[in-house]
């Protein structure tokens, strides 16, 4: 399939995104890292390709937030001693 390169960005979070036309004019985009990458389309314009994007990367970051309860388990076992003895430090409630 022949492409031409619309834009690309790497995002902070370490992922990149790359937006495309393909042969028969229709824009693609693909968000990945690495090996893994996910695509995405056929749009007939670029603003629904970034506004199919934004959707998409905004559940992402939803599905990868933390609740507080996780987080303050996660802060509270970074904050033990290591004390296999002594684990009360992150496994009770505060």
């Amino acid at each position: 399939m022949t492409r031409q390169l619309v834009m690309a960005k790497n995002l902070t979070s370490g992922i990149g995104v790359v937006f495309y036309r393909t042969a028969d004019l229709m824009l693609r985009y693909e968000i990945g890292q690495e090996d893994i990458l996910r695509s995405y389309g056929p749009f007939n314009s670029l603003r629904d390709a970034v506004e199919h994007f934004k959707i998409e990367y905004q559940k992402r970051v939803a599905a990868s937030k933390r609740s507080p309860e996780e987080q303050e388990l996660i802060d509270q076992f970074n904050a033990w001693d290591g004390d296999l003895q002594d684990m009360e430090g992150f496994t009770h409630d505060r």
